[in-house]
């Protein structure tokens, strides 16, 4: 009997000591199927040194375009375009910068198709620049008529051999991509907060309380428009490449209804919608291979959206510090940039 006893309570020992074991490597017990603990995304800050209004990525050279400036007041502040990449370890690394002189860049445009040539916005002109051999190139530009001492060219769209560009006064003028030939003129009567090109050469127009696409060779002909829902208004807009329509619409008041993003059909039928948090959304990008969108919010937080489950990856509160300006991505989705006017990238 004693033997009994002996032998069990040495086999009670053995068991208590291995589950001990294998609770100490948990991993050596994990099923195939659980994922590992994910790593934290690195976020890397740097100071351009001017108020940052607009990004761009060059899918080709894999590059970050960041345009602003203090315009032309004598404040000492810069005007221009900065060229940055991301370092194999992670750090922002500045390549160039174009001077602009007295004006500052509001807003420009990377085409994925055009390898090294850009457009830009400065005040009224549309300015066509080439990034070819760590250096910008100023190609050609055109004086766009825009009414109003203050106004400005606030949005650009580039695809398919033609370039839009949305102006502070309502007006939405359309030009061939390069040779920034004139087309047409759209007038919308309202301030223009984004313009789209689809890859039929459809237009689409984004204002306050109206979007509405236009045909190529007929801009002045609506073929269709729709509303922001009840108690929001339109703020921002990008295309994607099946024609539909990715629009920003925020609260018109506090009264608690939640900034959303909005997809619409190539027709402007409301397809699926996204809240996205009490702050208004001020920028919009989407990914070169249309898997992932991003957004920027008035409070300097950032969004990462799956396009296809339409679903919110993640959220990054506060990360520039001021209210986020514009935003863009890398042609896989991988990274993400932010700006604001406090010169921070």
């Amino acid at each position: 009997m004693s033997t009994f006893f002996y032998l069990f309570q040495k086999k009670t020992i053995w068991i208590i000591a291995f589950t001990k074991y294998l609770l100490q490597n948990a991993c050596f017990c994990r099923s195939p199927s659980m994922s590992l603990p994910r790593k934290a995304p690195a976020i890397e800050h740097i100071q351009v040194g001017f108020p940052v209004f607009d990004l761009g990525y060059l899918p080709y050279t894999r590059e970050i375009l960041v345009a602003g400036g203090g315009g032309p007041s004598r404040s000492g502040v810069a005007n221009g375009i900065s060229a940055f990449q991301v370092t194999r370890d992670g750090h922002l690394q500045q390549l160039h910068h174009f001077s602009t002189g007295a004006g500052a860049v509001m807003a420009l445009r990377a085409s994925a198709l055009a390898e090294h040539d850009f457009a830009a916005a400065i005040n009224n002109e549309c300015v066509l620049f080439s990034r070819h051999r760590e250096r910008f190139s100023k190609k050609r530009s055109v004086q766009l008529e825009i009414a109003g001492h203050d106004a400005y060219i606030k949005c650009l769209a580039q695809a398919d051999g033609l370039l839009a560009a949305g102006a502070t006064d309502g007006k939405v003028h359309l030009l061939k991509f390069p040779s920034l030939s004139r087309i047409t003129t759209i007038d919308c009567a309202d301030e223009v907060r984004g313009v789209a090109v689809t890859a039929s050469g459809g237009v689409a127009i984004l204002a306050r309380n109206r979007l509405s696409l236009h045909t190529g060779d007929a801009a002045s002909q609506t073929l269709y428009a729709c509303s922001p829902p009840c108690a929001t208004h339109f703020r921002c807009l990008v295309v994607l490449a099946d024609g539909s329509f990715i629009a920003a619409a925020n609260a018109q008041q506090r009264n608690g209804t939640p900034s959303l993003l909005m997809h619409y059909s190539s027709e402007l039928v409301e397809l699926r919608k996204m809240k996205c948090g009490p702050h208004p959304i001020t920028s919009v990008a989407v990914s070169v291979d249309q898997q992932r969108a991003c957004f920027g919010t008035s409070d300097g937080s950032i969004g990462i959206v799956d396009v296809q489950a339409w679903h919110l990856c993640s959220t990054f509160r506060d990360l520039v510090g001021f209210a986020v300006t514009s935003v863009a991505m890398s042609h896989t989705g991988s990274t993400a940039f932010a700006c604001s006017a406090n010169g921070k990238l």
